[in-house]
């Protein structure tokens, strides 16, 4: 939130809102620029780190998509308040444009285009159908329940959908990453039509009920997300950088 707030993106947080881990991240800022501490500490700091600035992000996400913390325009006034649809009424299924494509076959057409199930890229293959940003949502799997992994993202590029993710076209005035991020934030379970197997199917899909800003305002927010989402990838390069360096300090003390 601070980072919002001194960006002029958004007003002061209601009352019964907190940023977490406050205290770690004053810690890890005045520590990371001095040289003088041992591996093992900074090690432990980077991991004390990433793992605060994960819960922010949990925490901001949540804040922001249940309207706790409200962004302002550039003049400083609050936006125009939310108003509720369906999924159907911010963007368009092109599912009928997806085709699936069995294992053995990608086998004789792998190539550099992205094939896409559920949870993501699982192949790549000779070929693609899409040459646009779209959002993917998985219609299948245990994932919709368990959410080990993100449900709803953003493809780019060129790449193939098979039938196991719906694909979505957001209409005019919606923003991808915003919409993308508040399809991920959402609670599946009541929209569930599997037995065996949890499914989304589309006419359960095309119901689900959002809650939307002004198209600025998503653009706001979006901005926002992207940017803690940098800090956290920033912040896992350099705990992997550390790791490796650890790795191979260990390795030289037995030789």
């Amino acid at each position: 939130w601070q980072f919002c707030f001194d960006a002029g993106l958004c007003q002061a947080p209601p009352c019964s809102w907190h940023p977490v881990g406050q205290q770690e991240v004053h810690e890890y800022e005045a520590l990371r620029g001095y040289p003088g501490g041992c591996l093992d500490c900074w090690l432990i700091l980077f991991c004390q780190s990433l793992h605060t600035i994960l819960r922010i992000i949990l925490d901001s996400t949540s804040a922001i998509l249940s309207h706790q913390i409200i962004f302002s325009d550039a003049e400083g006034r609050p936006y125009p308040e939310w108003t509720s649809c369906t999924l159907q009424g911010a963007v368009d299924f092109l599912d009928g444009q997806r085709k699936p494509l069995e294992s053995a076959g990608r086998v004789k057409r792998q190539g550099a285009y992205p094939y896409y199930g559920a949870s993501g890229i699982i192949d790549y293959i000779d070929d693609y159908i899409f040459d646009e940003p779209l959002l993917l949502l998985g219609e299948d799997g245990a994932n919709i329940l368990n959410r080990s992994t993100a449900l709803c993202f953003i493809a780019t590029g060129k790449y193939w959908v098979n039938n196991h993710a719906h694909v979505m076209r957001p209409k005019n005035g919606q923003n991808i990453k915003f919409l993308c991020e508040l399809l991920e934030s959402l609670d599946y379970t009541r929209y569930n039509t599997g037995t065996a197997q949890p499914k989304l199917n589309q006419e359960k899909c095309r119901g689900i009920e959002l809650t939307l800003p002004v198209y600025e305002e998503q653009c706001r927010i979006a901005t926002f997300l992207s940017a803690i989402d940098q800090r956290a990838e920033r912040e896992q390069c350099n705990l992997e950088h550390l790791l490796s360096i650890e790795a191979g300090l260990l390795q030289q003390l037995f030789i």
